[in-house]
């Protein structure tokens, strides 16, 4: 394929359900968490066969440079895109793509967007249905997102109605229309939509051609637009000039300020193994099991079923626990029903609020 190919890896996320491993210096993209590898550094292998490596930007903050650095080295360090604040996927996606425009001028790469921190376990597939996406890219002016068929009513997912007698095909593989977004739903309304058959979850992977992705934006979000062209309208602007059109954005999804407003968005369903592991609970399932718990250090475990025990040094010993997470790192420890591990992230809300900076 001699189109240009360029992966966009986001990797500014704080992370924050994977509180106390994932700390502000080092999220949790960027740990191993009982894995051989990190999920940055697997998000770069798995792309690697369909992009070279010197058309992968990761996107992210200037305090993870080192670790990009230090995980990926065979990425150019002028390659990765430094957002000088967060400012949520709609910006991080607009500076990606005045990026490219910017560094290749007279190109139009194709943009495959990826996170940093997910699991996918068919990765031949996935690189099957990203070519053909792309490939679909090149002769449709539509933007591609990869939907997830569910596997039960996640409530921790938004949701993609999409027209399942629409089908067009690539390659062989489905390409459908949308009939819109939902929002993470309560757990009867998940029911009802896997009931119903037509609903993905929301993977949050795109693919469009970077012209296609600026039309959108300069429809949909003129203001960001507006103010990244204006950084950009001499080439690379300096950090200075980047912060100032930042500071002036608003913190916006991809997904809520452009793509739950078009109708030129296609979905291609995607069996390919998928997990976000969006807390502690869900590493379980992707971490060797110890009957019915899953531990990861040194531990004594004593009438207990279910749980999440993780040690990254000393001694956990548990006594008639069931479905419980139970996390050591140095000095703090985090317990939390498995069904709560959702809200991990309201502690380091509370931390935060009482100034604990050493603690996040």
């Amino acid at each position: 394929m001699d189109t240009k190919i360029a992966a966009i890896i986001m990797a500014g996320g704080s992370g924050e359900r994977f509180w106390p491993a994932s700390r502000l210096d080092r999220p949790k993209q960027f740990l191993r968490l009982g894995w051989r590898e990190t999920m940055f550094q697997a998000a770069v292998k798995r792309i690697s066969p369909l992009v070279e490596a010197s058309w992968i930007f990761p996107v992210t903050g200037e305090r993870y440079l080192h670790v990009i650095g230090e995980q990926a080295p065979e990425i150019p360090a002028e390659q990765i895109i430094i957002e000088p604040m967060g400012r949520n996927t709609a910006a991080c996606l607009a500076l990606a793509a005045f990026h490219l425009r910017a560094v290749f001028p007279g190109e139009d790469p194709v943009m495959v967007v990826l996170a940093s921190d997910h699991i996918i376990q068919r990765e031949e597939h996935f690189l099957e249905i990203l070519r053909a996406a792309i490939r679909a890219s090149l002769t449709e002016d539509n933007a591609f997102i990869l939907g997830i068929p569910p596997t039960g009513p996640n409530t921790g997912y938004g949701y993609i109605h999409y027209d399942k007698a629409s089908a067009g095909e690539v390659d062989g593989v489905a390409i459908h229309a949308v009939r819109g977004f939902r929002e993470k739903p309560n757990r009867d309304t998940a029911q009802e939509y896997l009931a119903t058959g037509e609903y993905l979850w929301n993977s949050g992977m795109f693919i469009w051609k970077t012209s296609f992705f600026l039309e959108l934006l300069a429809e949909h979000l003129p203001r960001h637009y507006e103010r990244l062209s204006g950084a950009f309208h001499h080439g690379k602007p300096s950090r200075e000039e980047l912060a100032e059109a930042f500071a002036g954005l608003t913190s916006v999804s991809v997904d809520y300020g452009i793509m739950e407003k078009t109708n030129r968005i296609r979905v291609i369903p995607a069996e390919i193994g998928w997990d976000d592991v969006g807390n502690w609970a869900g590493m379980a399932a992707h971490l060797p099991a110890q009957g019915s718990n899953t531990v990861i250090g040194e531990a004594t475990l004593l009438e207990t079923q279910g749980c999440l025990i993780y040690s990254d040094g000393g001694h956990i010993a548990t006594v008639g626990m069931e479905d419980t997470v139970v996390v050591k790192i140095g000095q703090t420890v985090l317990v939390c029903p498995k069904n709560r591990a959702q809200d991990v992230r309201r502690i380091v809300e509370e931390l935060r609020r009482q100034g604990r900076q050493d603690l996040l």
